[in-house]
């Protein structure tokens, strides 16, 4: 029923396409758009691309800023592990092609395994 956007997407149809998961199903949704001074041009686009002189602008609450904080910590740890995992599983798959290549086996730990020590690891 919410979106946060905790940066300013680069494309404005990102924007549109994310902000629409807020109301699916003809129900109703907020997206709250967190802009800082850099990402202003990026904001002007999102609003001509919409067609409004301006984004209506939630008054600030301290209450809503600290929940909205919190979950922007969520989201940058989630993305944080995401990216790191990618970079993993990118990794052991460049590994096991290669090994594949030479004819080698790879343990879970990513080392290359000849036919001797593959045979020893089985029994």
């Amino acid at each position: 029923q919410m979106v946060v956007h905790f940066h300013v997407p680069s494309m404005p149809q990102v924007y549109v396409h994310r902000s629409g998961r807020t109301a699916r199903g003809g129900g109703k949704g907020m997206s709250v758009l967190m802009v800082s001074p850099e990402e202003f041009t990026a904001y002007r686009k999102i609003c001509n691309f919409v067609s409004l002189d301006e984004i209506p602008v939630l008054e600030e609450s301290e209450r809503f800023m600290r929940q909205a904080q919190d979950r922007v910590r969520l989201a940058q740890r989630i993305l944080k592990g995401s990216v790191a995992n990618d970079r993993e599983h990118i990794a052991k798959a460049w590994t096991s092609r290669q090994a594949g290549e030479l004819d080698l086996a790879v343990d879970d730990d990513s080392k290359f395994l000849d036919d001797e020590a593959r045979t020893v690891a089985a029994m």
